[in-house]
C-alpha cells in the first residue's frame, strides 16, 4: 500500500512539474476487459470478468525524458515500471524501477478458460493481502567510441519475488527479508551484463557479452517478461540456513553466468552467414550456424544448425520458401503469398522429425481481398504424451483489411492427446474471432474477440486505446 501510494505520488508531481516545465507529455491509454462464463454446462451462466487498464506516460524536458508505466486489474494497482532516460553526450543512461505483487497461482488449477481465475495476490503471514513489492532495478549505460559500442547492464533484483507462473504458494512475507534463497520471504542479489559490438568496413557485426550473475531469460509478469534475471546463488546466503553468509550479508558471489559470441552478415559467395556461440561452465560449447540464399530468383532456403563443442551435431533446420510477406499493420499479422516447407532435425542425424507445411494465397486480390494461411505439422514419430506421429495439427486463417476495419479468424486442430483422448486423430482444438476498428487519422483503436476452445469456457476480448503521441507499438514494459 505504501508503495502504491508513493506511485501516484510520484505521477502527481510529474504532472505538475510538467506544466510548470513546459514538459513534452506524451502517452497512451488502454482499457481491456475479459470475459468467461463460470461453466459450459447451459446457456444461462455467471460470468467472471477480469479488467485491465494500462496508463503509459513519458515527460520529456530538456533531453531527460521520465516514464511511468502502470497496468491496474481486478487486483488494483499490479504493476508499476517507473523508468528515466537521458543522453550526456555519448553516453547514454536507461534507469528502471520494477515493482508488482507477488503472485500465485491457484493448485490444483481450476477450469481454464478466464487467465485470472487461476492468478492470485499472495498473503503475508498474517493472512494480509500483498500490495505492491519492489522487483527489479536495471540501470543500462552504453557509449559509442568509435563506432564500438559499449554497453552495461547492471541488475539489482529480489531472486525470491513471486511471478505469474512461478509459485503455488499463497504466502510471501513481503516486509521481511532475510537473504536466505526459497523460504518466502524477500532475497536480494546483484547482476551485470557486459556487451561490446562494433561493425567492420565490410559491414560484418561482432558482439561478444559477458554474464556475470545475470541470467538472460527473466521472470514472467503480466505486462511481459523481465529482459534478464538475477542468479539466485549470487546472494549473500544461498540455500538453507547452515550456509555461512559472505561477511554477515555485505558480500555476494561472483559468478560467470555465459559468455556469448555473435558474428552477423558475413557474405560468401551470395550466401549470407551468421554465427552464434555459447558457453556456460561446466556445459558443453555450442554453435549456432545460421545461412540464407536465394536459388533461381524463385526460393529462398535458409538454414539453421547446432553444434556441440564443434564436433557433434545436435539439431538442424533448413526452410525453403516462396513466400511473399505481407503486413497488416493494425493487426501486426504475417500474411503470406506462397508456399514454405520446414524440415527440422532434433537429434543430428540429419533426418528430419518434424515438418511443417504453410500454404499462404490471397484470394480476389484485385479487388476486396482476403488473406488465407494453412499451416500443418508432421512428426516422424510418436513422441509420447502429446501426439503419436504422422499428421499432429493444422491451423487455419482468414484475414480481411476493409478501410480502418481488420476481421480475423482462425481455427486450429491438433492431436493433442489431453484435449481429444483419442491419439492419431486430429480433432477441433480451438477457434478465434476477432475485430478491431481503427478510425483514419484517429488517436482511437477498438477491438473485440472471442476465443472457442475444447478444454474450457470460451473467452471474450474488448479492448479501448487511446493515444495521445506515444504510439499505439510503443510502450514503457517493453521488457527484453
Amino acid at each position: 500500500m505504501v508503495v502504491a501510494r508513493g506511485v501516484f505520488l510520484i505521477l502527481f508531481s510529474l504532472m505538475l512539474w510538467s506544466v510548470s516545465a513546459h514538459a513534452d507529455v506524451v502517452g497512451s491509454l488502454s482499457v481491456s476487459a475479459e470475459l468467461a462464463p463460470d461453466g459450459v454446462q447451459t446457456e444461462a451462466q455467471k460470468m467472471n470478468i477480469d479488467l485491465r487498464t494500462n496508463l503509459q506516460l513519458n515527460v520529456t524536458v530538456s533531453g531527460m525524458t521520465l516514464g511511468l508505466d502502470s497496468l491496474f486489474g481486478t487486483m488494483g494497482l499490479e504493476e508499476v515500471l517507473l523508468s528515466l532516460n537521458t543522453n550526456l553526450g555519448a553516453l547514454r543512461i536507461s534507469d528502471e524501477f520494477f515493482f508488482s505483487i507477488p503472485y500465485y497461482l491457484e493448485f490444483p488449477p481450476g477450469p481454464f478458460g478466464l487467465s485470472g481465475q487461476l492468478i492470485h495476490p499472495t498473503v503475508d503471514g498474517n493472512g494480509n493481502v500483498n500490495g505492491l513489492g519492489f522487483v527489479q532495478k536495471k540501470i543500462v549505460s552504453e557509449v559509442n567510441i568509435a563506432g564500438v559500442t559499449l554497453t552495461n547492464t547492471a541488475l539489482f533484483q529480489d531472486v525470491d519475488f513471486p511471478s505469474v507462473f512461478d509459485t503455488f504458494n499463497p504466502v510471501y512475507n513481503l516486509d521481511q527479508v532475510d537473504n536466505i534463497v526459497g523460504n518466502q520471504t524477500p532475497t536480494f542479489g546483484f547482476g551485470d551484463v557486459l556487451e561490446i559490438s562494433g561493425q567492420t568496413v565490410s559491414g560484418i557485426t561482432v558482439t561478444g557479452a559477458t554474464y556475470i550473475c545475470a541470467r538472460e531469460f527473466g521472470d514472467f509478469f503480466k505486462s511481459g517478461p523481465l529482459e534478464f534475471n538475477v542468479n539466485p546463488a549470487c546472494t549473500a546466503q544461498f540455500g538453507q540456513t547452515g550456509i555461512t553468509p559472505l561477511e554477515g550479508g555485505a558480500k555476494t558471489p561472483l559468478l560467470f553466468e555465459l559468455e556469448t559470441l555473435f558474428i552477423e552478415n558475413v557474405e560468401i559467395g551470395g550466401v549470407n552467414l551468421d554465427a552464434q556461440v555459447f558457453f556456460r561452465p561446466n556445459v558443453p560449447l555450442l554453435v549456432g550456424l545460421f545461412s540464407d540464399f536465394t536459388v533461381l530468383d524463385m526460393l529462398h532456403v535458409s538454414t539453421f544448425t547446432i553444434l556441440q563443442n564443434l564436433t557433434q551435431l545436435q539439431q538442424t533446420q533448413v526452410v525453403i520458401s516462396t513466400l511473399d510477406l505481407n503486413e497488416l499493420d493494425e493487426t501486426e499479422q504475417l500474411i503470406t503469398n506462397g508456399v514454405e516447407i520446414l524440415m527440422l532435425d532434433t537429434d543430428g542425424d540429419l533426418v528430419p522429425e518434424q515438418t511443417a507445411a504453410i500454404l499462404g494465397l490471397i484470394l480476389n486480390p484485385n479487388q476486396n481481398p482476403a488473406y488465407l494461411l494453412v499451416q500443418m505439422n508432421f512428426d516422424a514419430a510418436a513422441n509420447g504424451l502429446t501426439n503419436s506421429g504422422g499428421l499432429t495439427n493444422v491451423f487455419v486463417q482468414l484475414s480481411i483489411e476493409r478501410g480502418p476495419m481488420v476481421f480475423n479468424t482462425s481455427t486450429f486442430l491438433s492431436d493433442f492427446v489431453l484435449n481429444n483422448g483419442q491419439p492419431g486423430s486430429v480433432g477441433w482444438d480451438s477457434t478465434t474471432f476477432s475485430l478491431s476498428f481503427e478510425p483514419e487519422d484517429s488517436d482511437m483503436l477498438f477491438s473485440v474477440g472471442a476465443n472457442f476452445n475444447s478444454f474450457g469456457p470460451p473467452i471474450f476480448n474488448l479492448e479501448f486505446e487511446l493515444d495521445f503521441g506515444l504510439g499505439f507499438e510503443e510502450n514503457n514494459f517493453g521488457f527484453g
